[in-house]
């Protein structure tokens, strides 16, 4: 099948809409890991000299959202291949007309 020029023009822009659109994302997401590299050098502003269990609290917490971040991007733990997702295929085509991706998280 064939497509028309004006076809292929509508899918380039929709297709350069969406690289804009996951740039802009791909950039926050690397502005946040940042500011989080960051504070943890130094070591998110905890008082070596005060009580600490707050402090790890917290870091127990954030770590846990991360390993589940991390977990869903890599399909690991609950996010496995097997267990109602598909697994992890950066190299995959477009899916075929009229069907839509499936969300990764």
């Amino acid at each position: 099948m064939r497509m028309t020029k004006t076809a292929m023009t509508k899918r380039e822009a929709v297709q350069q809409r969406s690289l804009k659109a996951f740039l802009a994302k791909k950039a926050e997401f690397d502005a946040l890991l940042a500011e989080l590299q960051q504070a943890s050098e130094d070591h998110f502003g905890a008082d070596p000299e005060g009580g600490l269990w707050g402090e790890a609290a917290c870091l127990a917490d954030a770590t846990a959202k991360l390993k589940d971040i991390a977990d869903q991007h890599f399909r690991r733990g609950e996010h496995a291949a097997g267990r109602g997702t598909l697994p992890h295929r950066p190299d995959r085509r477009a899916p075929a007309r009229g069907r839509r991706w499936r969300s990764r998280c």
